[in-house]
């Protein structure tokens, strides 16, 4: 299985970027991964899934059940 820094460096060598004014290089696609990344707290998890309530879940995935959530940011 590929690390998830792999997977990124992967994704990002399949595009061809010249130069930053034709488009995102490498720095500034790490810049909007960082920013797309959210961290919960487990206690707002809890609150946001109902306790993890079995109406919440959608299904299963590779890393366990999703669910779904309802946070207003």
């Amino acid at each position: 299985m590929t690390k998830p820094n792999n997977f990124l460096q992967n994704m990002m060598k399949s595009f061809k970027f010249k130069t930053s004014k034709e488009g995102p290089g490498e720095e500034d696609l790490e810049k909007i991964a960082e920013q797309e990344q959210k961290q919960f707290s487990f206690e707002t998890l809890l609150s946001a899934t109902k306790d993890f309530h079995p109406t919440n879940k959608l299904g299963e995935g590779g890393f366990g059940p999703v669910y779904k959530v309802n946070i207003s940011l």
